[in-house]
């Protein structure tokens, strides 16, 4: 005797083959029950189907397939068809332990609505030994299997519930995810923001110091122009005074060309102040010039110091415009941020939880 989990490689010899299956409905509820797939376990069943009837064309006469369940249900007639002893037979085991009523018609269901396993079933039937002499044995009575299709009527209303729940819920979610993802942005534009504020705020101080050196050259340069204002208020007045000199000395030199004749001396004494007279009225040239190189420089300070304000005010300008928006954005961010949160502790978001349970089990 083989079970179908340990087929031989081949037919060959002389004596009988037995096979001990489960029923197909039976096999793939036993491996929904340890966690495979719907997919999975109808695929598991086929390729364990095809190598039954594999074995059995290469072998008509020798390979002879039986239910597990039917051995057992007809303990004497296997041992007399066999040839067995009194005592001998099939072994109760596992796979005669009661299947879970749901799966077992998910199963049924899921084999019925495959026309590939569909055929597979009636071919296995052909050639499974019947020691009935009737139907094939249901593996479960009909009462179960209503309490069973009531159950998996009422299992899938509920999950079709929890579908359209966690369809609002991934509705939900996307929308968050939309939000969040505005909510990023709205963050990454705040700092960048704030980025731009403090190199915003270097540049103002930067101009700020540029601006106290400005004033600072210009206050020095107003009292330079100050000492040069004094020096030549003192200029003009040792002019005026030179001035005043000239005249007296001009009519002191008509009283000496009066006298040239008689006085010589006079003469040459007049010649050294007409000296003189002559480097003051240089010296008196060469402060007026520099003077006015002074006011020159004076008034190209100030236009530099009226184009430095106006730079200041509109950098001023500037920052307050990017604070105002950075609160804004900071605003939008604790906003969105709230709502985020309220999603995630609202009842929809929890009542999904048993749905995630339920898709883990077909999954």
């Amino acid at each position: 005797m083989q079970r179908a989990e340990a087929l031989p490689a081949d037919v060959a010899g002389q004596s009988e083959i037995l096979l001990l299956v489960l029923a197909p409905a039976r096999r793939i509820c036993r491996d929904l029950a340890t966690g495979q797939n719907l997919t999975g376990a109808l695929a598991t069943w086929k390729a364990q189907a095809q190598a039954i009837l594999a074995l059995h064309r290469r072998d008509r006469t020798r390979v002879r397939v039986l239910d597990i369940a039917m051995a057992l249900a007809h303990p004497a007639t296997f041992r007399t068809r066999f040839g067995l002893p009194e005592g001998a037979g099939p072994v109760r085991t596992r796979h005669n332990d009661p299947d879970d009523p749901v799966l077992l018609v998910l199963a049924q269901s899921l084999l019925l609505s495959d026309d590939e396993s569909r055929r597979m079933m009636s071919e296995l039937e052909a050639i499974s030994i019947n020691f009935s002499n009737k139907a094939p044995a249901q593996v479960a009575d009909s009462g179960s299997a209503l309490e069973a299709y009531r159950a998996l009527g009422a299992l899938q209303s509920e999950v079709e519930t929890l579908e359209t729940r966690n369809r609002a819920s991934q509705e939900a979610l996307e929308s968050l995810k939309e939000r969040n993802a505005k909510l990023e942005a709205a963050q990454k534009t705040a700092e960048l923001l704030k980025e731009q504020n403090t190199l915003m705020q270097a540049e103002l101080e930067r101009l700020a110091q540029l601006n106290e050196t400005q004033e600072t050259r210009v206050r020095e340069t107003l009292v330079k122009i100050e000492m040069t204002q004094s020096a030549v208020d003192l200029l003009q007045e040792q002019n005026r005074l030179m001035q005043t000199e000239l005249e007296r000395m001009a009519h002191h030199q008509e009283f000496l060309e009066r006298e040239a004749a008689e006085l010589p001396v006079l003469r040459a004494r007049s010649g050294e102040k007409d000296n003189n007279l002559r480097a003051a009225a240089e010296m008196l040239s060469r402060l007026e010039t520099h003077r006015d190189s002074l006011l020159d420089e004076v008034a190209r300070l100030t236009r530099e110091g009226a184009a430095v304000h106006k730079q200041v005010e509109t950098l001023t300008r500037d920052r307050d415009r990017l604070s105002q928006d950075h609160r804004a954005a900071r605003e939008e961010a604790g906003r969105l941020s709230a709502e985020l949160e309220h999603v995630y502790h609202s009842r929809s978001y929890r009542i999904t939880s048993p749905l995630r349970r339920i898709r883990a089990l077909f999954s």
